[in-house]
């Protein structure tokens, strides 16, 4: 499935400014919590890369949906180049052509919120969680974006919000072609 085809059908399916924010746990009914934060074992990044590693990421693919989520009080056009910046920083560069950007002004934040959703081989998924880690372990370099990785056929969605947990949905894909659901 390809990008737009994937956007489309989470968009189908979702209010996208819901299943892309923090706290899907709170949300959504198919959703486990993983504290990570009740782990001796994880000491440093890499220990962290190898336990999301063994024990979420074999569900995946070899490629992933990541959708990125920053922030701004002001109305964008495109991602937030500050923090396409700080991206770069983690070794991560995202190809305008190989990605899918929209936004949406949250009125109870007062803020707008921009979403990026991309195509990454899950080999480089270190990188990101590397950059999303590295802000909450004061380590650099960081980037201060949301992030949301989906398996390729969108049947799970999961975040790291921090190096304290993890929320793992199961996917609830509308694939009808007239029908239109939200499932919060």
């Amino acid at each position: 499935m390809d990008l737009i085809d994937a956007y489309n059908r989470l968009k189908k399916s979702y209010d996208l400014s819901i299943l892309f924010s923090l706290g899907l746990y709170h949300k959504y009914k198919n959703v486990n919590r993983i504290y990570l934060d009740e782990n001796e074992e994880l000491k440093n990044i890499n220990s962290y890369i190898k336990y999301l590693d063994k024990s979420f990421f074999k569900i995946f693919g070899n490629t992933v949906y990541v959708c990125l989520v920053d922030y701004t009080e002001q109305e964008c056009n495109s991602f937030p180049n500050e923090e396409l910046t700080l991206l770069k920083k983690c070794g991560i560069d995202i190809k305008e052509t190989d990605s899918k950007y929209f936004s949406k002004y949250i009125e109870d934040e007062e803020r707008y919120a921009h979403y990026l959703l991309h195509v990454v081989k899950k080999n480089n998924l270190n990188l990101y969680i590397k950059g999303l880690l590295s802000l909450h372990l004061d380590k650099e370099p960081y980037f201060t974006s949301n992030m949301f990785i989906l398996s390729e056929d969108l049947k799970y969605l999961i975040n790291l919000y921090d190096d304290r947990g993890v929320d793992v949905m199961k996917m609830l894909i509308d694939t009808s072609q007239n029908s239109s659901i939200n499932r919060s």
